[in-house]
């Protein structure tokens, strides 16, 4: 594995989740939860290494920056609970004295520090340089923001971010002075000058100076440059031990600074030009920038891996997104319940929750999307499975279809050579068949690029299909078998979606789709018995691999002892005649067609009678082609239907003649008089394939679509075959609106249109949106507000006809990559007092719903016209008197268990408790507790937790942070505490339950409004 994927993507921060908020005193954190898994004891399953860390957000909530410098910095702790920071985190970016770089199998590590060459001098580096990496964290801000002159725009490139992992273990974050400055870290001379690095305020004495270095695949290091000592021809040379500070007030850094200072000596291959820290592109050995160290986590001294201690070296500046700190965390899950705790002088917090829920599972979710059916004689369908992932990256891996050279690995040498990804043991129950696949079989014979071009489609190909979050990346997919042996075998799924290194990752769960992988019978000697087909799947240790053994095949194994399912796969039929499914389509509804093909099979000759028809109607989809343009092919040859009549349609239902289809093929194919026609017949409906398009209308159902056959040729007569499956393109909510009669300009209603995946609405496609004619002079679909979401890049521009009632809305511009939404809200009507109450229907249509216009979407009963429809919602008034202590409500008294009061600082105060139960809160929402420190935290739920309109505000004893549904809201005062009894201020916790709350100073008397 590459440097930059073994050590960059090692503190990358997956983030899933709700923001979990956690009071503080001065310094507030945040950190997003982590989706997890478990396996083997707790072991916290994600391989891609990326999702191995979290990115803690840290803010300064005191009203001035809080101090930190080199010499005292920002000091706290980070603890785990039911989790350890493993020393496999921690890698030292360093060489180490020219000896390759091995990986815990003792390995030698593909481009290890020794192929890096320093890319002005072509110099390699020294064998124990020290160097740092990118930080590529996600959701790190270096890209949010607004930074000029940014140095990204220099040539190479240099992060914003970047660490370093000295040999003891510790993480020190480096940043650029750009990024330093957006930070409030240093300030310019003037803004059109480069950061002012010599006029530093006096806690900064030192910046350091990093180069890139470079191998033969284009992989970057930053490396560490100090002075040679040489007071006359200062120059620069790499530092080999620790990552070595420059002096703020040195030569060096005077010429960054100050563009009329001349350059450092030339002959060191590093000097700056006047830009100061950019990079002249039209002189290359101009490549050199400064950083200054932001901060530095250091792991327990005591060897105790649940302990992280971390220094910050900058002042912290107060509370914006701007000036927050980020913190990687890296772990391994060893609990049920992973948490942090984070605590220092400036910072103190309660436990952090990192997962989203308890940590359980299995790696995949093993899924039977259709049993099969096979016949006595081992034809037909096995069936369709799922190994689906439980978690992005479960199957996280490497693998390789040809050599350094460009030459085919044979098949042994591609397996070994496959790393990581998912590995499972499938048997079935009934011992007389077997797999009909080869050790060796893989997907992908040969990789395709990015763009899924120049692959070579393996054996497994036709067995294939990417679902889910997969789909889209299946040049990134290979599924191999490792071996097999008569009903048992062995396969691999390697992912390598999470080493895509330019364009987006994926961002959630697919699974990999086995479609009637072949199968034989043993013997042809053999017969099935009637019933149903066990398969069993369990996942094997990926380290227990012996390529010498014999327990399927030439493979020894053991069980990971984790995922193992059993399930009917087919069922044994007794029927001599079949439909066998060799093609499934996969269709949008209302879009484009896919094909299906087809074959129907003469499993025991002689048992087809010709004169006995084939009837089939198709359920959920239909066909997409004239009947005359199908081909019937066969073992020798083929035939047209054209005007044979072999297959005709008749108001839906199909007809299948296998008699005319023999009357085709005599005279031609085979002679009734010659003696081996039976075996001739046989032989060409032995398995007679046909394939057509089928579509689906825009109202289809998600789901399969199926043919339902009738012949006496069956013995059940009727055989209902799943053809292929109908998605929905784009879900639309339109729920039922209430107007009045006799009034003008309502607008009410919303409708959202939201794409399933990227460009389902297309270009130059229109959506009509009609309302049934509601009559007389009234108008509907008179205007409106259409919008689209800001991030699909979906473009659409609209017109209304309020006489007919019609929204047409055009798509200018498709979404990319991201799926579209469009929001049609405050439609407008005008209805006449004379219009006739009752409900009205919604139909949507166009051909950006179905591409042939022939289907449409109905929305019965959308709008109810008539009297008092809209229903407005009372409001409730209630008055609290601070000199009294007296309340009303809607102008009746009401009791309080506290009386409000004002603070010397003049803020009003009132009781939590009386506040919610004023406004109808039950006493079951609102509650209080006493954390471990003896700190009362209060709670109210308004409404239902995780329902729509629901509210869940926190506060606590001391705090001036009051929490709505996560995000915090800052108080004029803290909440205080009255015996056992919490007050806070009334204008922040009145519109944190959605009131309006109006002060009178002079009577002190304060109304709150719903």
């Amino acid at each position: 594995m590459k440097l930059r994927q073994k050590l960059a993507m090692l503190m990358a921060a997956a983030m899933v989740s709700t923001s979990l908020p956690t009071f503080t005193s001065a310094m507030q954190v945040l950190v997003d939860k982590e989706s997890m898994i478990m396996s083997n004891e707790f072991g916290y399953v994600n391989p891609q290494t990326g999702r191995e860390a979290i990115n803690l957000k840290i803010y300064n909530n005191n009203n001035d920056p809080i101090s930190g410098d080199l010499d005292s910095p920002i000091q706290f702790q980070i603890k785990g609970l039911d989790l350890k920071f493993n020393e496999k985190f921690f890698t030292p970016t360093q060489g180490d004295d020219g000896v390759a770089q091995r990986n815990e199998k003792n390995e030698v590590i593909e481009n290890s520090i020794t192929d890096y060459k320093l890319a002005v001098t072509d110099k390699s580096l020294p064998s124990n340089a020290i160097y740092a990496l990118e930080d590529i964290s996600s959701g790190n801000d270096t890209e949010l923001l607004a930074i000029s002159p940014p140095i990204t725009a220099v040539n190479p490139p240099f992060p914003r971010r970047i660490f370093s992992i000295d040999q003891d273990g510790n993480y020190t974050s480096y940043v650029s002075t750009d990024y330093a400055e957006a930070k409030q870290y240093i300030t310019r001379k003037n803004p059109a000058s480069p950061p002012n690095l010599t006029k530093l305020a006096s806690d900064h004495k030192q910046v350091f100076i990093f180069t890139t270095a470079e191998n033969e695949d284009g992989d970057i290091v930053f490396v560490n440059l100090k002075s040679d000592g040489d007071k006359d021809a200062e120059k620069l040379i790499p530092s080999v031990d620790i990552i070595t500070p420059t002096a703020v007030d040195g030569a060096i850094v005077t010429a960054i600074d100050d563009p009329t200072a001349s350059n450092i000596s030339t002959n060191s291959g590093f000097d700056f030009n006047s830009a100061g820290y950019q990079s002249n592109v039209s002189n290359p050995s101009n490549n050199a920038h400064a950083y200054l160290k932001e901060f530095t986590i250091f792991r327990d001294p005591y060897g105790d891996e649940s302990i992280l201690d971390v220094e910050m070296y900058q002042n912290f500046a107060r509370g914006s997104t701007n000036y927050r700190l980020y913190v990687p965390v890296a772990f391994t899950v060893t609990g049920k319940a992973p948490a942090l705790d984070v605590d220092g002088r400036e910072i103190f917090s309660n436990k952090l929750t990192l997962s989203s829920s308890e940590v359980t599972g299995d790696i995949a979710d093993i899924n039977l999307k259709r049993e099969g059916t096979i016949s006595l004689e081992g034809r037909g369908n096995l069936g369709v499975f799922e190994l689906e992932e439980n978690q992005e990256f479960v199957f996280a891996g490497a693998f390789k279809t040809h050599d350094e050279d460009g030459k085919p690995l044979k098949d042994r040498e591609a397996l070994e050579a496959g790393i990581g990804g998912g590995i499972f043991h499938i048997q079935l129950s009934e011992n007389d068949l077997e797999f009909g696949l080869s050790e060796g079989d893989r997907l992908w014979d040969s990789k395709p690029d990015a763009d899924g071009n120049g692959g070579q489609e393996g054996a497994l190909y036709p067995y294939i299909q990417i679902v889910g979050g997969l789909r889209g990346y299946e040049e990134h997919i290979q599924v191999e078998v490792l071996a097999v042996e008569d009903a048992e075998m062995v396969i691999r799924i390697i992912d390598e979606t999470g080493q895509i290194s330019s364009g987006p990752l994926r961002s959630y769960e697919g699974g990999i789709e086995f479609h009637n992988l072949p199968i034989d019978l043993r013997s042809r000697h053999s017969e099935l018995s009637l019933g149903e087909i066990e398969m069993s799947i369990s996942q094997v240790d990926n380290d227990s691999l012996d390529w010498d053994g014999n327990k399927v095949g030439s493979l020894d194994f053991d069980d990971a002892n984790e995922l193992s399912e059993e399930f009917a796969i087919s069922t044994v039929i007794d029927n001599d005649v079949l439909i066998e499914v060799l093609e499934e389509a996969e269709v949008w509804a209302g879009q484009d067609s896919a094909d299906v093909e087809l074959a129907l099979i003469e499993v025991v000759q002689g048992s087809l009678n010709p004169r006995d028809e084939f009837y089939f109607t198709f359920k959920n989809g239909k066909m997409d082609y004239d009947v005359a343009d199908i081909v019937f092919e066969f073992n020798g040859g083929e035939i047209v239907n054209g005007d044979t009549d072999i297959l005709t349609v008749d108001d839906d239902e199909y007809t299948l003649d296998i008699d005319k289809l023999y009357d085709e093929c005599e005279g031609f194919y085979f002679h009734e008089d010659d003696d081996n026609a039976e075996q001739q017949w046989h032989n060409i409906i032995e398995e007679l394939i046909f394939s057509f398009p089928v579509r689906a209308d825009a109202d289809a159902t998600a789901g399969d679509m199926s043919i339902t056959f009738e012949s006496d040729n069956f013995k059940d007569e009727e055989i209902v075959t799943v053809i292929g499956s109908v998605k929905k393109p784009f879900t639309i909510t339109a729920p039922q609106v209430y107007v009045d009669l006799g009034l003008k300009d309502q607008k009410t209603g919303e409708i959202i249109l939201k794409e399933t995946e990227a460009e389902m609405f297309r270009d130059g496609h229109t959506i009509i949106i009609e309302l049934e004619d509601i009559g007389l002079d009234s108008r509907s679909f008179d205007d409106g507000n259409v919008s689209t979401d800001s991030q699909s890049g979906l473009e659409v521009s609209t017109d209304f006809d309020g006489d007919k009632g019609i929204l047409e809305i055009h798509i200018d511009q498709e979404s990319d990559d991201i799926p579209g939404t469009i929001t049609i809200k405050d439609i407008n009507y005008d209805i006449w007092a004379g219009t006739p109450r009752g409900n009205y229907d919604l139909t949507i249509k166009g051909d950006a719903i179905d591409f042939n216009e022939d289907s449409e979407l109905s929305y019965e009963d959308y709008l109810v016209i008539g009297i008092g429809s809209t229903q407005q919602e009372e409001s409730t008034v209630a008055q609290v008197n601070f000199r009294s202590g007296t309340a009303t409500v809607n102008g009746k008294t009401t009791a309080m268990s506290t009386k409000p009061f004002i603070t010397t600082n003049g803020y009003p105060m009132i009781g939590v408790r009386d506040l919610a139960k004023l406004f109808g809160i039950e006493d079951n929402k609102i509650s209080s507790y006493r954390d471990e420190f003896g700190v009362m935290t209060a709670t109210i739920v308004n409404g239902t937790v995780g329902a729509p309109g629901s509210t869940l505000v926190t506060v606590r004893d001391g705090s001036k942070i009051l929490i709505v549904n996560g995000t915090p809201v800052i108080m004029k005062e803290p909440m205080m505490l009255q015996g056992n009894n919490s007050f806070a201020p009334i204008t922040p916790l009145g519109e944190a339950l959605g009131l309006t709350v109006q002060w009178n100073p002079a009577t002190s008397v304060v109304t709150f409004t719903s």
